[in-house]
C-alpha cells in the first residue's frame, strides 16, 4: 500500500474526499468520499463506475468554474437542497516539478461527522451514557429532547452534562460540540 493510498484512506475516515490529479486532470488517486461526491454530479441515473475524471468535470461546471493546476483555488459547488460541497485545488508536486501534481480536497457541508462513544470515553472518561448524551448535544439537540429520546428526567441529563463538562473541561453546550468536531477528525 502506498503512502498516497493510507494519507488518502485517513481523508476518507475524516470524511473528506480526495482526488490527485496528474498535470492532464487525470485523477491518479482517490478515495470513497471523493467518489461519493461526485457520484452525486454524475450524469448516469444508476452508473455501474464513476468516471471521476468526467465526474469532476461535472462537480465544477456546476460550481460555474475552473481551477487552474498551478495555483490554489477554493470553490463553492450549490447544491439543490443541501449544503454546498468546499473544494480545495493546490498544487502537490515534488521537488523536481511542484505542479506535477494537484491534491484536490472535497468536504460535504451537510455531513455532520459523528464523533465515536469509543473514542470520547477514552479520551475524557466519559462513560457509555455520558458519550450517548454528548453525541446527541454535538448533534444539536436541546436537553429536553435528550430527556425525552433517553427516557430519563431532565435533571438527569442535566446531572450527566455537568459530568460531561467537567471531564472535557468545558463550561457551555458551544464549547462541548467545537471539541468533540474536532476530535472527530482523529476519531
Amino acid at each position: 500500500m502506498s503512502i498516497n493510498s493510507r494519507f488518502f484512506g485517513v481523508l476518507d475516515r475524516m470524511g473528506c474526499g480526495a482526488l490527485l490529479l496528474d498535470s492532464d486532470g487525470d485523477v491518479v488517486e482517490s478515495n470513497q468520499a471523493a467518489i461519493r461526491a461526485i457520484q452525486e454530479f454524475n450524469d448516469e441515473e444508476t452508473p455501474k463506475s464513476v468516471d471521476l475524471r468526467a465526474g469532476f468535470k461535472n462537480v465544477l461546471e456546476a460550481g460555474g468554474t475552473r481551477f487552474r493546476h498551478r495555483s490554489e483555488s477554493w470553490i463553492m459547488v450549490p447544491r439543490h437542497g443541501k449544503r454546498s460541497l468546499a473544494i480545495h485545488a493546490m498544487p502537490a508536486g515534488d521537488e523536481t516539478d511542484a505542479y506535477g501534481y494537484t491534491l484536490v480536497t472535497i468536504v460535504d457541508l451537510n455531513e455532520n461527522p459523528d464523533p465515536s462513544n469509543e473514542v470520547m470515553q477514552k479520551m475524557f472518561g466519559l462513560t457509555q451514557t455520558e458519550s450517548s448524551i454528548a453525541k446527541q448535544i454535538c448533534f444539536g439537540k436541546t436537553l429536553a429532547e435528550i430527556a425525552s429520546d433517553k427516557r430519563i428526567t431532565l435533571w438527569t441529563v442535566r446531572t450527566h452534562l455537568a459530568s460531561i463538562f467537567s471531564k472535557t473541561q468545558t463550561r457551555r453546550q458551544s464549547d462541548l460540540m467545537s471539541l468533540l468536531h474536532r476530535i472527530t477528525a482523529i476519531a
